[in-house]
């Protein structure tokens, strides 16, 4: 009577299974990374909704300087949100779900003839799957959708940088 299995059908599973990861781990890996790029379109909406909560209540917009402080240059590892102490984060009341992986910032500028209550701009940048391209992140008081916009191109790059490489 035989008992387990044969050299052959062992090395053939191992196959199979390494075969299996080969194909799964980048996709796993593109999945995360995809994750990971939601944030920054997801909190310019968060403080673009919060700036029209601010002009609703205060006839105007709020400018507030980049935040998170540290790092300036964020990488792959989340940092804590924190209490923002530059001026426009408190009036603005925004606060993300958990920690970010990019720094923000809003910039408003006062009302007009044309523009009563004026107008705003917010931005975001990261570089989330930690290689060379840093990505800025815009929206605006009339466009939801971001603009997308590499700003640094990896040494020895002969290609001229596209919001594709911010995907």
């Amino acid at each position: 009577m035989r008992r387990g299995f044969t050299l052959i059908e062992l090395a053939i599973t191992a196959a199979i299974f390494g075969i299996l990861a080969a194909i799964a781990l980048p996709r796993f890996i593109d999945a995360q990374n995809r994750a990971k790029r939601a944030e920054l379109p997801a909190n310019l909406d968060g403080i673009r909704t919060a700036q029209f909560a601010y002009e609703a209540a205060n006839d105007g917009f709020v400018t507030a300087t980049w935040w998170p402080m540290n790092p300036v240059y964020p990488g792959k590892q989340p940092t804590a949100w924190g209490n923002p102490t530059p001026p426009g984060w408190k009036e603005l009341a925004y606060r993300p779900d958990g920690e970010v992986r990019g720094r923000y910032m809003t910039v408003a500028i006062p009302g007009s003839a044309f523009q009563p209550n004026g107008d705003f701009w917010v931005y975001g940048y990261a570089n989330i799957d930690g290689d060379s391209w840093w990505c800025l992140h815009m929206v605006d008081k009339l466009h939801k959708q971001p603009t997308i916009t590499p700003f640094f191109v990896p040494p020895g790059h002969r290609n001229a940088p596209s919001a594709e490489n911010c995907f």
